[in-house]
């Protein structure tokens, strides 16, 4: 029944926050002013090293903590790479107390310490920094915030060069139960996927301002895309967590392209016309996605055509599709044993395969997932 304290705050907005073991308040947004264009300068606390802070351009990300009682800054770091702009997205802190923080920037002076490993590694992902293209960052600090145990700058972007990214600003955090930390947002072309990937299709590019999910390994080097996200229709997602299973929960915006699953709350559209405030008019409704990081367990329910008709002629070759659940990329689709390409024909639901190697009278298809979860369901289906 009392105001603890109440203060104002000229260093910067603030996007993200976070309270530490300490009862510490700790921030993230966009500082107001440098000297160069004529506003006072961000008044640095224990600032990171090496990180200027009188930066060239105004509107830099920063980091701060204010003290359990609201009296004072322990550190007040500008966090950029010497471009025209960047920014804070979210911040989270792990189980340590080390900081992450994941943001955009711009220029070719950010800080990279240990940087992440992509996995797998695009064959045409070309680092392009410049002043004025923003990119993706993920770092981690130390518990007290003046220094940076690993830091990644995303320079440039996993996509094809007929394809024009669209950074996504509104980059998601979430610390697995390992204490790796997932990113919702840095988006990647669907057939960068993890195998198991949620979205069944590998052979397109996603599209701009769509959303993916990339998680850090156990080991902390590697960061990998594990799924491009299902489509929502709406302006996506807007926030995630994390469940002490590891599963992911997400939230944000849907239109009628939302495929909800049996069984829940509300399974139809109805347009309710949320408006967000923060962002912009949006005529749809709100949504709820739980996502486990570990594989489906693949199940063939049936099959069609129930019998083949073997083309003797051409080698016994013919297609044969399977319909089921939990069918995702990366699967090993084999015909009595060998293996067989497939193509999806409806996410998770369907696939088409070749089925070669066949023979007179019964034969088996089978589809497995790896781990982490995952499995093997099979088939058996009949051929003249």
């Amino acid at each position: 029944n009392a105001v603890v304290y109440a203060t104002y705050w000229s260093l910067g907005s603030i996007s993200a926050m976070e309270v530490d073991s300490s009862g510490s308040l700790i921030v993230g947004g966009i500082a107001f002013g440098s000297p160069q264009s004529g506003t006072p300068p961000f008044p640095a606390v224990n600032p990171l090293p090496g990180v200027s802070q009188t930066p060239d351009f105004p509107a830099q990300a920063y980091l701060a903590r204010l003290n359990l009682g609201g009296t004072a800054v322990s550190f007040a770091t500008l966090l950029h790479g010497g471009g025209r702009d960047s920014g804070i997205s979210d911040l989270k802190i792990a189980s340590d107390g080390s900081l992450y923080a994941a943001g955009w920037a711009s220029g070719t002076s950010f800080p990279q310490v240990n940087p992440l490993t992509l996995d797998p590694f695009p064959s045409d992902f070309h680092p392009v920094p410049d002043n004025s293209t923003d990119s993706p960052f993920l770092v981690r600090l130390a518990a007290d915030g003046k220094s940076l145990i690993q830091s990644t700058f995303f320079s440039g972007a996993p996509y094809p060069a007929s394809f024009t990214p669209v950074l996504n600003k509104n980059l998601r955090l979430a610390i697995q139960p390992s204490g790796s930390p997932c990113l919702a947002g840095l988006n990647t072309p669907f057939s960068h996927q993890t195998p198991g990937g949620i979205v069944a299709d590998p052979g397109t590019v996603l599209i701009a301002g769509g959303w993916s999910l990339s998680c850090v390994d156990e080991t902390g080097s590697r960061v990998n895309f594990r799924t491009g996200l299902p489509p929502t229709g709406g302006a996506g997602y807007t926030d995630l967590t994390i469940t002490a299973d590891g599963s992911l929960l997400f939230t944000g915006h849907a239109t009628g392209v939302l495929n909800t699953t049996p069984g829940v709350f509300q399974p139809d559209f109805r347009g309710s016309g949320l408006v967000d405030y923060l962002t912009s008019s949006f005529s749809g409704d709100a949504f709820l996605m739980r996502i486990s990081l570990d594989n489906p367990v693949p199940l063939i329910q049936r099959v069609s055509p129930e019998i083949v008709v073997l083309d003797t002629a051409n080698s016994g070759q013919c297609s044969e599709a399977l319909f089921g659940s939990g069918f995702a990329f990366g699967a090993i689709a084999t015909v009595n044993g060998h293996p067989a390409s497939y193509t999806f024909a409806a996410s998770g639901t369907r696939i088409s395969i070749d089925c070669g190697f066949l023979q007179a009278g019964d034969n088996r298809v089978a589809l497995t997932l790896p781990p982490p979860g995952g499995g093997t369901s099979e088939k058996i289906f009949s051929a003249i």
